[in-house]
């Protein structure tokens, strides 16, 4: 589903429409990466509670039903449905310290073209150094469950390299 809803009055506006038509939504590829379940298996309604848990827990969606289509004696059809949410987000940050006052700006796209993967390039400054830095972050590497994060800043007084891998642990 769009971000926003053309066939509710409030949500059927200019601003409202280009914003549909600019971003690129969530892949199905994306979605089905998440899903506890496969065609095939055996129904466990706990794995799709959870799969929709999972699916709303996204920063990119902002709402998340598998609801069933067909019910036989001995299959079921589900269809999943999202909405996805804006995900481009300006940063501005503005503090004063007891060195002096740090400042800084950052873009990051939560989902950039549709794949669940975010992007972040920023700038910061204070007293006693400016950065630039950049961040990755892959929450579905090869399709799994495994998420990677990946940072790097170049700062007036060196370098920093992150390189994160984790794991959920779903009990």
């Amino acid at each position: 589903m769009p971000i926003f809803d053309e066939s509710d009055p409030q949500e059927n506006n200019r601003l409202y429409r280009l914003v549909n038509r600019l971003h690129m939504n969530t892949r199905s590829k994306v979605v089905r990466t998440q899903l506890l379940f496969r065609e095939g298996d055996l129904l466990e309604i706990n794995n799709i509670f959870e799969s929709e848990r999972i699916l709303r827990s996204r920063n990119y969606l902002t709402n998340a039903y598998i609801i069933p289509t067909v019910i036989c004696s001995d299959a079921v059809d589900l269809m999943v449905v999202t909405q996805d949410s804006w995900s481009l987000e300006p940063q501005f940050s503005l503090r004063k310290e007891s060195e002096g006052t740090k400042s800084g700006f950052a873009i990051a796209d939560g989902n950039i073209f549709g794949s669940g993967n975010s992007f972040t390039v920023g700038y910061e400054e204070n007293s006693q150094r400016n950065l630039v830095h950049y961040e990755f972050k892959n929450p579905h590497v090869f399709n799994s469950q495994i998420a990677t994060r990946l940072y790097y800043a170049d700062t007036s007084d060196g370098k920093n390299t992150i390189v994160d891998i984790s794991h959920p642990s779903i009990h």
